[in-house]
């Protein structure tokens, strides 16, 4: 006789890869990678200007240009695409 917690564990885990499975079929670019395509813009005066980076793995990073007195980071980009 099986016991109660191996039976809900079980039925746990089935949901959990229906649940994915579905996601997948609704919207399947949902569980891949986002690549980025981000370019700062040139002319931007340094107090506006975001340095654009590659991580190790590949992974754009924006370090976005500081905050105002405000608290507002006003970043000038030419191209900010994520696909």
């Amino acid at each position: 006789m099986r016991s109660h917690r191996t039976v809900t564990s079980r039925t746990r885990i089935a949901q959990a890869v229906l649940l994915l499975g579905g996601l997948h079929a609704i919207a399947p670019g949902a569980l891949l990678p986002a690549q980025a395509q981000t370019t700062a813009d040139a002319n931007a005066p340094a107090g506006r200007k975001p340095k654009v980076d590659t991580a190790g793995n590949g992974t754009t990073v924006v370090h976005i240009a500081p905050a105002n007195s405000s608290g507002v980071s006003h970043n000038l980009f030419t191209q900010f695409n994520v696909g």
